[in-house]
Parts: C-alpha cells; structure tokens; sequence
C-alpha cells in the first residue's frame, strides 16, 4: 500500500504554526517582491480570497477583513518540510519527499490502514501543529485521490479495492494527478468525463491518444503501480526572480545570476545530479512599451553541480542573451541534462588532472550545500532572497537564534 501525507494550506499554516493570535484569522501569503497572493488559509478562501490575486488590487479588501498578509519565507517554510518529512520517517517506509508539503510513503504491510491512517494523521498532527491529511490506497494516483477526500473529512481516508470504482466514478478527470488542463480538454472532448471513464478505456486508445504517460495513469487507476520515483525525478531544475526595482547594469544582472547558480547547486547536489548545460532568460517589464525576452544557453565542459563551473556556463549564456541600455526586470537560470553525479563518463582526452579537479569541485559543491552561510561564489554572497523585496516577512523562528520566538 502507498501512503501520500500532504500539509494542508502549507504556507499559511506555517505562518500561524507560531501566531496563535491567528489561529482562526485570515492569512495571506504573497509571492517574491509582494507581487500576488500564492497561498492563503482556509479562512481566506471562504471570504472569496482567490490564489494569484494581484495584491495592489486586493491589499483594501485584505484590510477590510483583517488579513494578516505576510511575505513568502521560505526558509522557514523548507525546514518545517524537512522536520515533517523526518516525523514521518520514524512511522513510515521509504518516505519519498515529492514536494515541499507532500510526501509519498510505503505503507508497512498486515495493517488496519484505517487505523494507521488515522494513528499518522494525529501523530504528525500533535508533533508539527499543522494539519496534515493522510491518503492511503493501492497505488500513487490512487493515494491521491484518498487524500483528497480525507482532506474534506476528518483528515484520513483509506481507498479499499472494494471502493475504488465507486470514487473513481465520482472523480472528475481534471482531478485526476497528472492530467493538466490540456489533457482535461482533450479527454473531455473524448468523453471522459470521470477517473472512471479513463481506467475503463483500451490500452492501445490510450497510448494512441494520450501516449505513454496517459497510459501510466490509467493504470495506476486500475491498481497497478506504475509510476516509479525514477518516472518523478526532475530533468532539470531553474531558479528565478524578479526585481524591486529595475536593473540596467550588465553587473547587476550578472550578480543575480551568480545567485541563482548558488541556489542549483545546491539543488543539484541535494538530487544527486550533476548538469551538463545552463540557460538564461532575462526580460523587461511585459505591461510597459518595447518588451524584450533574451534567453540562451551554453555547455559545460563536464557535468557538473560545482556553482563555479555552473556560472561559467551562465555567463556565456548571458553575453548573448543581454542587451545595454534596457531595464531589466527579471532573471532566470535553468540547468539542464541531468546525470547521476556516481555515473560520471570521462572521455578518451580527459587527464588525470581533470579527474582530481572535478572530484574537489564535488566535494566543495556538497560542502556548501550542507552550509547555508557558506558560498562557492563571492559574488553569491547577496543572497537570493535579498534582491526581492519582503516587506512582510515573519521570523525565521526556527533556522535563527535571534529570531526565536519569546514567551511574555
């Protein structure tokens, strides 16, 4: 059996976890430089709070309802994840992180499941403070589905074989996990209408319409598990921002790309991968006159997740993507071919001196990776969440000695 434990309303949730002032009070969380709403409370959806709001267009409605707004702070958000994913681990099998507020889980065999779901929803519940909903079924899709409908009961639900055609009948497809809205409007146009209608369907239709991945789906649908974590792995990662205010110096603009490489090493090291290209995009204000999107890319010489090496790649990228005399309004770096760092292929013009170097690089990589002080890159040391603006951030209540909450 597959279990998934999702935070519910993770970011709010979050945000109260340390304000019991506003245990039962509208919360609002807004996006990188305050731009738009990206996660809010249950509370704030029943007053007609909607995700993606602009808040310069909401920010009086906010006031009139007393919204406590507050600008995204993820490292606080990151390490609630990772104390939530290590409760979890003492309860659980194979805990399998699929993002910062879900995990999937392999469910210990001979159980009551109703029980245990139960039993893991008040444990992780009375150890974090945050609701968490527990789903447990026969595969991931299916797993889905049960803590879709735990969420809307008592904060477990357990999908028995028995049950299944009965929920899936009463799931509509765009429900369904790894159906996006094209999918949704292709299979609607077929008449699929329900999870149902799709496990029910041939495997060569399937695979005719909808390829492979829609035939993964239908038969997770059906019971048979098909989506590994090697299917789920990401095949490239990107890290992104827009700016307070306008830059126009080339070094401006290199600077906030050192950051973002920073931030994928990390990312890269943490997944076990090294990459063998970056790109860059820039762009200007897309609301103002004479909008400009540069983008390119570049390769590396070897694959690698040393942040050094990363902004080699990037800066060549950049020199073909800037233009001078713009104001440029954000910035994004992605890297891309994505390898196993233990699966490193050397070639027949490779020296023994390449070999050492890039064994440092990965050691010094995985060393800075480990340390959220520590930087590969000097012009790395504005960090990201420095160049946005958060002018409502919370504490960092738990990553920060000065920042610990006080009790009066």
């Amino acid at each position: 059996m597959i279990g998934l434990a999702d935070c519910n309303s993770f970011y709010a949730s979050c945000e109260k976890l340390f304000r019991p002032d506003l245990r039962s009070s509208p919360v609002v969380v807004l996006s990188n430089n305050d731009g738009c709403i990206v996660a809010l409370s249950s509370e704030a959806k029943a007053l007609g709070i909607q995700r993606g709001m602009a808040y310069f267009k909401c920010k009086d409605m906010l006031a009139g309802i007393n919204a406590s707004v507050f600008s995204s702070n993820y490292t606080l958000y990151q390490d609630i994840s990772d104390r939530t994913v290590d409760i979890l681990k003492m309860f659980a099998d194979d805990v399998e992180p699929y993002s910062i507020d879900e995990s999937f889980f392999t469910v210990p065999a001979k159980m009551d499941y109703t029980d245990y779901a139960m039993r893991l929803h008040n444990t992780l519940r009375r150890r974090t403070g945050l609701m968490i909903s527990v789903g447990i079924a026969r595969t991931k899709t299916l797993a889905k589905i049960a803590n879709h409908i735990g969420k809307k009961q008592q904060g477990w639900h357990y999908l028995a074989q028995a049950d299944e055609e009965q929920v899936l009948g009463q799931t509509p497809i765009g429900d369904v996990w790894g159906v996006g809205w094209r999918y949704e409007n292709k299979m609607l146009h077929y008449g699929i209408r329900t999870a149902l209608d799709l496990a029910r369907k041939p495997d060569e239709w399937i695979k005719r319409n909808f390829s492979v991945t829609g035939l993964r789906t239908a038969c997770e649908l059906r019971g048979q598990m098909c989506i590994s974590e090697d299917d789920q792995k990401r095949r490239s990662f990107a890290s992104g921002i827009s700016f307070a205010e306008p830059k126009t110096e080339y070094a401006q603009i290199e600077q906030t790309i050192s950051c973002h490489c920073e931030v994928l090493s990390r990312k890269l090291v943490d997944n076990g991968f090294a990459a063998s290209g970056v790109f860059v995009q820039i762009l200007t204000n897309r609301f103002l006159d004479g909008f400009y999107y540069g983008a390119a890319d570049a390769s590396l010489e070897q694959p690698s997740c040393y942040a050094p090496a990363l902004m080699a790649g990037a800066r060549k990228a950049l020199d073909q993507a800037f233009r001078p005399g713009l104001k440029y309004k954000a910035s994004r770096v992605g890297v891309f071919d994505l390898s196993p760092i233990s699966e490193h292929q050397w070639s027949l013009f490779d020296t023994e001196q390449d070999r050492i170097r890039s064994e440092k690089e990965d050691r010094i990589a995985r060393l800075a990776a480990s340390d959220g002080s520590l930087s590969c890159l000097t012009s790395a040391m504005l960090r990201k969440g420095e160049i946005c603006q958060r002018g409502m951030m919370s504490p960092r209540y738990t990553t920060r000695w000065t920042d610990l909450p006080t009790v009066n």
